[in-house]
């Protein structure tokens, strides 16, 4: 039977994994970015973001206002890869643009976490 130290190091000394995925970035910034910029999560993103304009020529068959939903549609219809790139383009300035806050995000929070706990060579 392991003891409890055992118990402790085994843990401690672990690999960590951690899985990101949908509303981190809204989970990392609540309150927008450095100066107030919010970001939005998949459903209404191209409205919240400003960016309904450029489907305003394109019929969709989707009913969704999920942005996953628009763009597998507009991937998948040869007429809309002008639109899909323009779309693309728009997305990737739009989230060039956001600035980390001067606050510790829970990203922050996140690698501090996975750091060694071992400070005995500065103590």
């Amino acid at each position: 039977m392991p003891t409890e130290k055992e118990i402790h190091d085994f843990i401690i000394n672990r690999p960590h994994v951690f899985i990101l995925g949908a509303g981190a970035t809204i989970a990392a910034i609540p309150n927008g970015d450095k100066n107030g910029k919010k970001c939005s999560v998949m459903n209404n993103f191209l409205s919240e973001m400003g960016l309904t304009e450029l489907l305003k020529d394109v019929e969709l068959d989707t009913d969704s206002s999920n942005l996953e939903d628009i763009y597998s549609e507009l991937d998948g219809r040869p007429e809309c890869q002008d639109i899909k790139i323009a779309l693309e383009n728009k997305i990737v300035t739009n989230f060039s643009q956001f600035e980390l806050p001067e606050q510790p995000t829970i990203y922050d929070y996140l690698i501090l976490s996975l750091r060694s706990k071992r400070l005995s060579k500065f103590y």
